[in-house]
């Protein structure tokens, strides 16, 4: 989430709020799909009443390929009183997120984005002016009667979805793990006298530069020895939390309550209570399982 707000001596005033979500769709789809939900908030100062055009764009700094553009909302309607706005969009197959975690996966429910809008104005009309040759969303409401609106805020809210292809060695710079884009709000009032607030938002790429789920793998284990009823844990790569089955130590699988996955390179492990020395650690996924070179020894 990103947002800046810009005021005038006059009492106008803009906030712009972007929130944005990624999801990476693998093999054999091969493309990142971005969702903007996007609020606008206009306040036309009191004398507002001759003019009030609320623009608000939005253009992707890069990468260096145009992105294709999927559901712009709210779509061009005549003078009316209720906008609805939004998005239902479903990405199939095996999904890569950026979650609070670090990096998940889903391999067979895949992704559905769904958000809806409804709001009241006084009478308005909505252009929706998306350039779909650069994919730059645009959105223009014009208040039909100014002095309706004078002295209030008027909130807005867009939408859309940018899809990028990631196989493609145009669409992202090497090494790249972000997008970022600009959003220009503009608040046209009397006599075309106009306010404007720009915003540079920055979202990190779905999965960074991993482009396919991986298979789990242990690096290390925090101790080489361990009590039963221990806590010990594991670091690797692969670990994803959805995607993670299983646990074994000396080729037992571990009760799942004695294991908990905090993200994708590490994992918390209880020793179980069967000693030995040297024990194999390995990890199970969806993806496959990890090598048994990394032992602990349980006390």
């Amino acid at each position: 989430m990103s947002r800046n707000i810009q005021t005038d001596g006059l009492g106008n005033e803009i906030q712009v709020v972007n929130t944005a979500y990624g999801a990476r769709a693998f093999s054999p789809n091969n493309n990142d799909f971005y969702y903007v939900f996007q609020e606008a908030d206009f306040h036309a100062y009191k004398g507002a009443t001759t003019l009030n055009d609320d623009l608000t764009t939005s253009g992707l700094l890069n990468p260096a390929a145009h992105p294709g553009i999927l559901q712009t909302s709210p779509q061009t309607t005549m003078s009316t009183t209720s906008v609805t706005s939004g998005v239902s969009y479903t990405i199939s197959g095996s999904i890569g997120f950026n979650a609070a975690q670090g990096f998940n996966a889903s391999v067979s429910a895949g992704v559905s984005i769904t958000n809806s809008t409804t709001t009241t104005y006084p009478p308005i009309t909505v252009q929706n002016r998306t350039d779909l040759t650069t994919g730059a969303p645009e959105f223009v409401y014009d208040v039909r009667d100014p002095s309706q609106a004078a002295n209030s805020t008027l909130s807005y809210y867009n939408h859309w979805i940018w899809e990028i292809p990631f196989k493609n060695p145009n669409d992202y710079a090497p090494g790249q793990t972000s997008i970022e884009f600009e959003t220009v709000s503009a608040l046209t009032y009397s006599f075309r006298r106009e306010l404007k607030v720009f915003l540079d938002s920055c979202v990190p790429t779905p999965f960074g530069d991993t482009f396919e789920l991986q298979p789990p793998t242990v690096a290390s284990v925090s101790t080489d020895i361990v009590g039963a009823g221990q806590n010990f844990k594991i670091t690797g790569s692969g670990l994803y939390p959805s995607l993670v089955t299983g646990v074994l130590i000396g080729g037992q699988p571990l009760p799942a309550a004695n294991f908990t996955v905090v993200n994708d390179k590490e994992i918390i492990v209880t020793a179980p209570a069967t000693p030995g020395k040297d024990q194999p650690v390995v990890v199970r996924s969806t993806q496959g399982a990890s090598k048994s070179n990394v032992t602990i020894t349980i006390s």
